[in-house]
């Protein structure tokens, strides 16, 4: 990168302040919200809006319910809650054909108080958390006496302004590289529909955002209690919002490797047991006791597959490779999208080959630069653990889906879609725009727990604070 092309990118970062990312962030979903039918833009979006009403209702854990729809069309195998039933009349005027989530009017009973059940078992198992923005905006509009429509409207918004809010923070956290997240935030795949559909994948995704973004910031510079309980809160939400994307929130334990005596350590610990302990929980009993897509896969296949991960893991293993090896992928660029994410994978891997190749050639030099290349090697373990915990998210994806979804005479895996490696896109950019100019770094500075620029500052104030306690001796 030529030094006028740099300076032009940090000039252009610089003016990116809190409220021009808010909006620049907030207009195109607003747009898009305005001018598109509810229901029509995104896989299962009454199913999610089911499971929002649901939880409102109160039905926060899944029971089995009588009602069908073309996607849980299997008897005794539907699971889901009490739904208004103004949702359900809203939901009908969609197309099934589009959305098999969508009840089948003939079957549902007529509840009491404005309820009735209707099945939602794919999006049952997401806890309250991963619908947070939606039920605000949701209940905000039962709240206020709204009209179905008004309510579906209001959530949008809601899911829209928590997007536009984390996104903009995510990117005022940025120590550099600002301009590459906000190309990606506003990457039409990225930000169309989930900066505010009614979905657990929008929220899921800018926590991820949020979280990398400030988990960057914490590596390239010492954070404060106060940052390592943000970013334990943040890893908290992501991982109780999807469990396959609990793998990322390890990388938050390789902090105290980067700085040493680390006050915010045992804040990162406790967010991560917390996470991790109360989603197990959830998974084993909330989201227990049927299949999310029994039409597919019935739950006593669901739970044999379970069981045999143990027994037989080949099986699962196999079907992975194989959908990987062959780049499945379904819904809209389903096969480009699967490919380009693992040629990204397969350049981080080979830049992260490079740079220890660097390290290692740097180590042998003798004395002058041996602790530099220390936090050098701390700094390359930090993101080789980065990219171990993107392909872990990445294959728990693939093992929910053939546990859950995948027909037995499919070799592969059925049903992989672009947006379930959405969230792990961000940590995987900057892992890429880190390696090359770092590498150097690395070898001839020791980049490690800080930057050159934050080091010569701290520094700086160490003399600053020396000079001041000298002049009243």
């Amino acid at each position: 990168m030529t030094a006028r092309l740099q300076s032009a990118i940090l000039a252009i970062e610089g003016r990116l302040t809190f409220p021009l990312c808010a909006v620049l962030l907030f207009v195109p979903g607003l747009l898009a919200m305005l001018l598109l039918p509810p229901g029509s833009y995104v896989a299962d979006q009454w199913a999610h809006a089911y499971r929002v009403s649901g939880i409102l209702n109160g039905d926060i854990v899944a029971h089995p319910v009588d009602s069908l729809s073309t996607y849980h069309c299997v008897p005794g195998e539907a699971w889901g809650g009490r739904v208004s039933d103004d949702l359900i009349a809203l939901s009908l005027e969609g197309d099934r054909a589009k959305d098999g989530s969508i009840v089948i009017a003939e079957t549902v009973l007529q509840g009491d108080g404005g309820a009735s059940e209707v099945p939602y078992n794919n999006t049952a198992v997401y806890s309250p958390l991963a619908y947070l923005p939606q039920l605000a905006g949701m209940g905000l509009g039962s709240l206020m006496g709204l009209a179905a429509r008004g309510s579906f409207y209001l959530a949008e918004l809601a899911m829209l302004c928590t997007w536009a809010l984390l996104g903009a923070a995510a990117l005022r956290l940025l120590p550099r590289h600002r301009l590459a997240m906000l190309v990606f935030l506003l990457f039409p795949l990225c930000w169309f529909p989930y900066s505010y559909a009614i979905s657990a994948d929008s929220f899921s995704l800018i926590l991820a955002v949020f979280f990398s973004c400030l988990l960057f910031r914490c590596a390239v510079r010492r954070p404060s209690d106060r940052e390592c309980l943000l970013l334990a809160g943040a890893a908290f939400l992501l991982a109780f919002s999807k469990l396959a994307y609990a793998p990322l929130i390890c990388t938050m334990l390789m902090l105290p490797l980067l700085h040493r005596r680390l006050h915010g350590r045992w804040i990162l610990l406790a967010g991560f047991i917390a996470a991790i302990a109360l989603e197990l929980a959830w998974m084993k009993t909330a989201a227990a006791g049927f299949a999310t897509s029994p039409a597919m896969v019935p739950y006593d296949e669901v739970a044999r597959r379970t069981a045999g991960l143990l027994a037989q893991p080949f099986d699962a293993v196999g079907h992975i490779l194989y959908s990987i090896a062959h780049l499945e992928g379904t819904y809209r660029f389903g096969t480009q999208a699967v490919a380009a994410f693992w040629a990204v994978m397969l350049l981080a891997l080979g830049l992260l080959v490079w740079r220890r190749i660097a390290l290692e050639r740097c180590g042998r030099d003798a004395g002058a630069h041996g602790r530099e290349t220390k936090g050098a090697l701390a700094t390359w373990w930090f993101w080789a653990v980065v990219w171990i915990a993107i392909l872990g998210c990445a294959l728990a994806a693939y093992l929910a889906l053939y546990l859950q979804y995948n027909p037995a005479a499919n070799p592969g895996v059925e049903g992989v879609q672009y947006r379930y490696f959405l969230p792990l896109l961000p940590s995987l950019i900057l892992l890429v725009l880190e390696s090359p100019g770092t590498a150097r770094k690395d070898a001839t500075s020791g980049f490690g727990a800080e930057d050159g620029r934050n080091r010569e500052f701290l520094e700086s104030k160490r003399l600053r604070r020396m000079g001041f306690r000298n002049r009243f001796r």
